[in-house]
Formats: structure tokens, C-alpha cells, sequence
């Protein structure tokens, strides 16, 4: 086969040209426009995509804000973030039950990915395919409230008319009609059965006030009750409160300490610390070491340690005590109860607050970041989950008042519910352990939870 011998002198002028051309498209790009175009479509979008004009003009509608109901089997997945910002992870559920409570540090890359991290396995159409956590399992199913209750948490009522004692937990299996609706950073739950006297609204959130970093990163969530007489009798109405002692829920084995739960009272509140007491230093360096503190901000009755369930008139009837114990890993579950006579039509209200502190940074996380050996900035500002709930508790009319002026002045307005609501699907983020303040103030983000770090400019920008 004859060689072709490319002359060298032609051979640059050649490379010259076609590098001037290529210079000269990225100078004057619409130079580009007469050059040849491939054969395959740039977008396989159709311009005219069929789109339904009604529909197009129904979303200038304002609408109705958004609610979802028991009788429509609506409640099941419901998680909206009520902890404060860079705390860690609560949700409220659709019956009014917290869940997840991703506030043990354990969400760090290597340990903990995603809020359920788990395999599934999802058909595409051609293959079944195994998709992880950080693929989207839990879009392909996602968490359910009632498997990721961590701790038990919750409120039961009752009710003294016409010589009985009628008793409702607030829960799903309890009533007839619960409603859900979110207005983040506030929920707000509604309780009602066919023959039960009273109503039941529950509002659950924690501090968010625009400008205010400080009151809105509080690991603290609020529980506002709002029990209604519809009888035409007045009647003697209870709210009881519990709270499971959380403190080393993850690391404390048999024959590692015990939990505390210590009663206490100022002026303005009613409260329950729950620590846990320990000689081994390992565990009190682990993420789930710290305290939390269950508060009823009025003058009510305290009991450290109540019994089993169901819940029954005996819960409510109980002599004070101040402190009680549990060997690990035994439940240690305090209670605060609430009483009042309520006439017709008058309501009975309680405000209740869950606070922690756990300031000790995934062993993960301090290797990957050096700011998070120092812990939180909560915690230079906060010793104990107490000094959070004495805070709250100090200026509680000024942060729970302003959060519900700024979340009501919101959504004053003329644009779409649907539109409103979405615009937070970004800012609650801030109120998951998706992301942190440390102890010297530095702001820092994981792509997902717990994976992929850190604070990576094509998410967090």
C-alpha cells in the first residue's frame, strides 16, 4: 500500500487554519449558526406541550391552603421539621406525633446517610434494580411516621361530665377526624369525634423569626393545646403530657448507667429533666450524650416515671414526685398534667415544650471538619437542655408570638396558597440534620444527610 507524505510546511498551515476557526467561534459565536448541525434533536421537548389552558390559568388562583384528613387516608407520610434551625431532625407526624429524632449526631458520612437509609428494590420497566439511599429509596418509599416514633411522645384527654370520665390519646386510632395542615414553620392538628364534649386543636413548631438567628436555631419544640367545651354543661377538663427520657437512647446498653428523670418549678413553668448518670467517659463522649428537659409553661403536676399503656383515668390521678430512675436500656417516661373547669364554648390551653442538647459532634464529622470538635453553636450558649427550656420559658409570649405574627403575615396575601407553601421546601431544610452552626459560628451544609460534603456551592448557593 503507497504512503501519502504530507508536506510539514502544509501540514501547519492546515492545523493554523482550523485553529483559527475554532478561535474564531468562541470569539463570534454566532458564527456558529451556518455551521453544519447534527442529525439527532438538541431537545426532545416539544415546544407546544398540549398543556391544558384552564389548567395553566388555575394556578393565578389563590385557592385554599392546604389540609389532609384522616378519612382520606392522608396522614401516613407526613414529616414536617419543628426543631429549631441546625438542631437536628424532628418531624411532627399527620396525627400530631413527633417522630424520626435524628438529634444524636449520628448522621455523618460513612455512618448515617439519608433520614431511613435502606436498599430497595424499585422495576424500571425492564429490570428490577437495586436503588440506595443516596438514589432515592425513600422517594420510592418513603418513611412512615409509625415506624420511626424513636421516642414516646405524646398528649391524652380527659374529659369529667355527667358522672363519667371520658379519655382520648391524641392519636390516629383515637378519633374520628384528624386534619393536618402546614403552614411552615407552623402545623397545626385538629382532634373531633361524633358524642366526645370537646375539640382538640394542636400547634406544633419551634421559634422562626426572619433576622433572628439566635431564637430561630433553639433545640426546642413547641406543643400549643387548645381544648374546646361544644357541650352545653360545663366539665372538668385534663391534658397529660409525656416525655421518654432520650438521653443515650442509642448507647445506653445494660450496665451502662441509668437515666434521671428530675422534677422541678418556677413561676412560669413546670418541668422534667431527664439526664442520664454514668461512670464509663467513652460513653460520655458519644453523640446521644447530653440532656432534654419536658416543660408544661403553667402551674401543673409533675410525675417523673407513669405507667404503661393504654392511658386510663390513673394516669391523670397521681401523687407528685420529684425524682425517678431506670437502668439502661429501660423506658424512664415522665408526665405533666394540666387541669381546669372549662364552661360552654370556653377552651382549656396548655403550652408544652420539648428541649435538648447534645452537643457532642459525630466522631466522623470532627475528622471531616475540624469547627465540629468544639460542638454547636447552641452549646456556647446553652450548658444544659434546662438553660433552653429556662430561655423559652423567660421569653415565651415574645418568640412564640412573633413566630405566629410572621407566619399569619405570609400568608396575608394575594399569591397562591400552593406557591407560599412551596417556597419553604428550601428554608426547612435549615431544620434538619441536614445541616449545622458550629460553636464558632460557621455555617455548614451535607449535600444530602450525611452524604457528600460539604456546604457544595451547586446545592447550597
Amino acid at each position: 500500500m503507497q504512503k501519502q507524505i504530507i508536506d510539514r510546511r502544509d501540514f501547519i498551515r492546515k492545523a493554523m487554519i482550523v485553529s483559527s476557526g475554532i478561535a474564531a467561534l468562541r470569539v463570534f459565536p454566532a458564527w456558529s449558526i451556518g455551521m453544519p448541525k447534527p442529525v439527532f434533536p438538541l431537545h426532545n421537548i416539544p415546544v407546544n406541550k398540549g398543556i391544558d389552558p384552564a389548567w395553566i390559568s388555575s394556578l393565578y388562583d389563590r385557592g385554599r391552603s392546604t389540609a389532609y384528613y384522616k378519612t382520606k387516608n392522608e396522614l401516613k407520610y407526613i414529616g414536617m421539621p419543628v426543631g429549631g434551625l441546625h438542631s437536628g431532625t424532628v418531624y411532627v407526624g399527620g396525627d400530631g406525633r413527633l417522630w424520626l429524632w435524628q438529634i444524636y449526631n449520628e448522621t455523618a458520612e460513612g455512618n448515617h446517610e439519608g433520614i431511613e437509609p435502606k436498599t430497595v428494590t424499585w422495576n424500571d420497566g425492564v429490570t428490577l434494580r437495586k436503588i440506595g439511599s443516596r438514589d432515592g429509596s425513600c422517594f420510592i418509599e418513603p418513611a412512615i411516621a409509625g415506624n420511626k416514633r424513636v421516642l414516646e411522645q405524646g398528649f391524652a384527654v380527659k374529659v369529667d361530665i355527667g358522672g363519667k370520665s371520658l379519655i382520648k390519646e391524641l392519636n390516629e386510632d383515637h378519633w374520628d377526624e384528624i386534619v393536618f395542615e402546614p403552614s411552615y414553620p407552623l402545623s397545626k392538628v385538629t382532634y373531633s369525634s361524633k358524642g366526645f364534649p370537646v375539640t382538640v386543636a394542636l400547634t406544633v413548631y419551634s421559634p422562626f423569626i426572619p433576622l433572628d438567628a439566635k431564637n430561630s436555631a433553639l433545640p426546642a419544640t413547641i406543643l400549643k393545646l387548645k381544648v374546646k367545651n361544644k357541650a352545653k354543661q360545663k366539665m372538668n377538663v385534663s391534658i397529660l403530657g409525656w416525655m421518654e427520657n432520650g438521653v443515650n437512647k442509642l448507647t445506653g446498653n445494660v450496665g451502662s448507667g441509668k437515666r434521671i428523670n428530675t422534677v422541678s418549678s418556677t413561676e412560669r413553668a413546670t418541668i422534667i429533666d431527664s439526664t442520664f448518670d454514668t461512670a464509663d467517659d467513652a460513653l460520655k463522649k458519644s453523640g446521644d450524650y447530653g440532656s432534654m428537659c419536658f416543660t408544661l409553661h403553667a402551674k401543673g403536676k409533675a410525675q417523673p416515671v407513669i405507667s404503661t399503656w393504654p392511658v386510663t383515668a390513673e394516669h391523670f390521678d397521681f401523687v407528685p414526685e420529684n425524682i425517678a430512675t431506670a437502668d439502661a436500656p429501660e423506658k424512664l417516661i415522665g408526665g405533666i398534667e394540666l387541669s381546669r373547669l372549662v364552661a360552654p364554648g370556653q377552651s382549656l390551653y396548655a403550652d408544652f415544650s420539648i428541649c435538648w442538647h447534645f452537643n457532642n459532634a459525630n466522631e466522623n464529622l470532627k475528622k471531616l471538619v475540624n469547627d465540629a470538635r468544639a460542638g454547636y453553636q447552641y452549646g456556647t450558649k446553652f450548658k444544659n437542655a434546662r438553660e433552653v427550656s429556662v430561655y423559652l420559658a423567660e421569653n415565651f409570649k415574645e418568640l412564640t408570638e412573633t413566630t405566629e405574627l410572621w407566619c399569619s403575615t405570609w400568608n396575608d396575601s394575594t399569591l397562591p396558597y400552593w406557591f407560599l407553601e412551596r417556597t419553604f421546601i428550601n428554608i426547612c431544610t435549615l431544620a434538619t440534620a441536614n445541616t449545622y452552626r458550629f460553636a464558632d459560628g460557621r455555617f455548614w451544609g451535607w449535600e444530602g444527610v450525611g452524604a457528600c460534603p460539604g456546604t457544595c456551592t451547586h446545592v447550597w448557593q
